[in-house]
């Protein structure tokens, strides 16, 4: 029940001070094209504004009608950049890096998961593209692929629905963030 920051017109504004006199609020200004939240952030002076900051810093962003990364195949080499977890396009990076990092558990949630959506999968890995050859030139292309209980061959993240590799990104990257105990609030434009 306290106003801790407050902004008006022209940036105008107060926000509260907690190591001046014993906290007191201050006078501010920042340009009205920021947000006063980012722009004051100061864990010493305004405390307050860390949870949000760590809240918002943790917020992942998933554009559902986009291909979500399903023309994205991966060449893995030694050495080669880190993965970008806030890259909607590099699921299988992320998945081989789970994969790594927690094993059966990892693709044990992944498959329950996608069970609980009535997609029923036997297995989930990466590998070479099983619908297409891939030139020489990169042959060590590797993309996810699927065993679904009901089909004899691998599906191919070429060969899958839009429906069934939106699902299957989204909820490897949500079950890596859950093994990784990275709290993140998931945004996702648009279901429908």
């Amino acid at each position: 029940n306290k106003i801790l920051l407050e902004r008006g017109i022209g940036g105008i504004g107060k926000i509260w001070a907690e190591k001046i006199e014993g906290g007191v609020h201050i006078d501010f200004q920042t340009p009205t094209t920021e947000f006063a939240a980012v722009a004051r952030r100061d864990s010493i002076q305004h405390p307050f504004l860390e949870p949000l900051y760590q809240w918002a810093s943790a917020v992942r962003y998933f554009q559902f009608g986009s291909n979500i990364g399903k023309d994205h195949f991966a060449h893995f080499i030694q050495n080669g950049p880190p993965l970008d977890e806030r890259n909607q396009a590099s699921v299988v990076p992320l998945f081989r890096t789970a994969k790594k990092d927690f094993e059966e558990k990892f693709i044990n949630n992944l498959i329950n998961d996608m069970g609980s959506l009535d997609y029923h999968l036997e297995s989930v890995d990466i590998g070479p593209p099983v619908s297409f050859a891939a030139p020489q030139e990169i042959a060590q292309v590797v993309g996810l692929r699927v065993k679904e209980t009901d089909l004899t061959g691998l599906t191919d993240q070429v060969s899958m629905s839009q429906g069934m590799y939106r699902v299957l990104s989204l909820l490897i990257n949500i079950n890596y963030f859950q093994l990784k105990n990275t709290g993140s609030c998931i945004l996702i434009d648009d279901i429908g």
